[in-house]
């Protein structure tokens, strides 16, 4: 198995830690990611988690605003087909 990078969780050979740009935000954001797309090779709810110090990964399929402990929140999520 070839070894990987601690923080991205790719390939220590494709790690791209050191490319990423920080970016602050004054609200915290959640990215909720599919279970199945967690170990996607693109990475790239890590790669956002990573970008957005000011953020929390979730991964699962079913939550509640209790959950996620929200309060005032809105749901982005690109459309299902192109318009």
């Amino acid at each position: 198995m070839r070894p990987l990078c601690s923080h991205c969780f790719r390939p220590a050979s494709a790690c791209y830690c050191q490319l990423v740009n920080r970016i602050a935000t004054r609200v915290e954001v959640v990215i909720w990611q599919h279970p199945s797309e967690q170990n996607h090779p693109k990475g790239t709810a890590q790669l956002l988690h990573m970008c957005l110090p000011n953020s929390r990964l979730v991964v699962g399929e079913q939550f509640s605003k209790s959950d996620l402990s929200l309060r005032d929140c809105a749901l982005l999520y690109p459309p299902l087909r192109r318009l």
